[in-house]
């Protein structure tokens, strides 16, 4: 007795649903990395008009600091969708470089 019950949704509609579902996370994703983008923007302001050095957080310039300062989630650049790709291409060596580090 383990058949499965009708479904309420048409194939077409399910599609179209997973269609939405897609678009709105494609959507999200680039947003997130507007986001931050646009906060590294700022900071790397800052940091040129106060000698080199970053005027908030005591100075320190964190992954958790840009995260607060982008204003999305604190876990959010550990997703599978940003941890393999913006956070390891952009995010990471951006941190580097502007902590003075060398990030090649």
């Amino acid at each position: 007795m383990n058949s499965k019950a009708p479904s309420k949704f048409s194939d077409a509609a399910r599609q179209q649903i997973r269609a939405s579902a897609v678009a709105r996370g494609e959507q999200r994703y680039d947003e997130v990395v507007k986001k931050v983008t646009n906060a590294i923007r700022t900071i790397e302001q800052e940091i040129q008009a106060h000698n080199g050095l970053y005027p908030a957080n005591g100075g320190a310039l964190t992954l958790s600091e840009l995260v607060r300062r982008s204003g999305v989630g604190p876990k959010t650049l550990f997703g599978a969708n940003y941890k393999h790709s913006f956070k390891k291409n952009i995010v990471d060596p951006w941190l580097l470089s502007a902590k003075g580090g060398d990030a090649g």
